[in-house]
């Protein structure tokens, strides 16, 4: 009974945590994440970025054994950033850890669907030890009946 109990309240989670992403997927779209609506929106995106992101010099020989122990620094910086790089915003999580509770629960119940019908047949295999034995006592009966018959009739004959 606890199992089942527990399967009803992981398939409320799941409806719960199903109904909030469908919630936050119905909201507006996060501005970083709007795209543009036109072309020329999206020449002037690109023109920043190339202005934010500088070309590659030609570098020397001290210039560059400088910028290769820059680079292993920033190569640790970039280790550590990614470390403490924060979940996504986007709610595609929310349903699919819904999902993984749903498959929970679907396991769950195929489990408890093993546990009861092999307590069902217990059950039908203790009755059908018991409508076995009825069966054999109405046989006796009907045996014991049609004997008393036969000697009632033989009775009545000799009188």
């Amino acid at each position: 009974m606890k199992r089942l109990k527990l399967s009803f309240l992981l398939i409320l989670i799941g409806s719960a945590l199903l109904l909030s992403a469908v919630g936050e997927s119905a909201e507006s779209l996060n501005p970083k994440e709007a795209k543009p609506q036109s072309t020329e929106s999206q020449l002037q995106q690109e023109k920043a970025a190339k202005q934010q992101n500088p070309t590659v010099n030609s570098l020397n020989g001290a210039q560059f054994l400088h910028s290769q122990t820059n680079h292993t620094t920033t190569n640790s910086q970039t280790s550590k950033q990614e470390a403490k790089a924060e979940p996504p915003t986007d709610s595609s999580w929310w349903f699919n850890l819904f999902l993984v509770i749903f498959t929970a629960c679907l396991v769950d119940v195929g489990i408890a669907q093993v546990f009861v019908y092999k307590k069902q047949a217990r059950y039908m295999r203790r009755g059908l030890k018991l409508t076995k034995q009825a069966a054999e006592a109405a046989q006796k009966a009907r045996k014991l009946l049609s004997t008393q018959i036969a000697l009632f009739c033989l009775s009545l004959e000799s009188r």
